[in-house]
């Protein structure tokens, strides 16, 4: 005849399974922070490494830059009036 578990029985295999939950939760935070350490030295390793200035000059050589701007004025009366800024100027009393 098998036996039948008591209540304490159920108790000690549910604090078990709890404990064990926890150091598996433990591990993986562990594990986690772990590579993160490694990834950021690493990734400090590499740009500590690297010549900003250099791969810049890379970059650029054989470059040109180009800046364009456009101004536009618009008479108030063929402007929409919802859209269109209002130049406003408040003068200041002083005593």
């Amino acid at each position: 005849m098998p036996k039948t578990r008591t209540k304490s029985d159920k108790v000690n295999v549910s604090d078990w399974m709890k404990k064990t939950l926890f150091a598996a939760i433990e591990q993986a935070d562990r594990t986690k922070k772990d590579i993160s350490t490694l990834v950021a030295k690493e990734v400090r390793v590499f740009l500590d490494s690297i010549e900003v200035a250099e791969l810049l000059k890379k970059v650029i050589a054989g470059q040109s830059i180009e800046i364009s701007a456009k101004i536009k004025f618009v008479d108030d009366k063929k402007a929409d009036k919802k859209t269109a800024p209002k130049a406003a100027f408040r003068a200041k009393k002083s005593a």
